[in-house]
C-alpha cells in the first residue's frame, strides 16, 4: 500500500521574500526576513473540520498553504517524486509538472503509471523553480 505524505508551500512566508527590506521592517520591525526556514514544509496533520493544517509545531489556517501529495514514486536517482516536482523524462526536451487530477497523477497529459520512473528526474518544484518550466 501507498504511503499516504503531504507537504505543503507555505503562501505568507513564500510572500516575505518578495518584500523590499524597508517594507519588511516597517510590516515586521526587523531589518531583514531569516529565511533559514524552508517555505515547503512536511504535513503532519491536516483538519478540514477547522481548516487547520499542522506543520512544524504550528497549526494555521488551510488557506496558507498549497497542499501537495506524495506520488508513492520515487526517480532514477532515488528522491520522492511529490504533485507539483518538476520532471525531466530522458530523451525529452520538456521539463513538466506533476499535476493531480480526477484521482491520477499526470506528467504532460499521460497518467503518471504509463510512465517509467527509472528514467525520470526531479528537478525542483513549480513554487522555487518556475524558471525550469517549458514555455508552451
Amino acid at each position: 500500500m501507498k504511503q499516504l505524505k503531504f507537504r505543503a508551500w507555505d503562501l505568507l512566508r513564500a510572500d516575505l521574500i518578495k518584500l523590499i527590506p524597508e517594507k519588511f521592517k516597517e510590516i515586521y520591525g526587523q531589518d531583514k526576513p531569516d529565511f533559514s526556514k524552508r517555505l515547503l514544509l512536511p504535513v503532519k496533520e491536516i483538519d478540514f473540520k477547522n481548516q487547520t493544517l499542522v506543520t512544524d509545531g504550528f497549526i494555521r489556517p488551510i488557506k496558507e498553504f498549497v497542499i501537495m501529495q506524495f506520488t508513492g514514486l520515487t526517480d532514477s536517482k532515488g528522491r520522492e517524486i511529490w504533485e507539483g516536482d518538476i520532471l525531466a523524462c530522458e530523451g525529452k526536451s520538456n521539463k513538466e509538472p506533476v499535476e493531480f487530477y480526477r484521482g491520477c497523477f499526470f506528467v504532460s497529459g499521460t497518467p503518471f503509471s504509463d510512465i517509467d520512473e527509472q528514467i525520470v528526474e526531479v528537478l525542483g518544484n513549480i513554487y522555487e523553480h518556475k524558471n525550469l518550466l517549458t514555455s508552451k
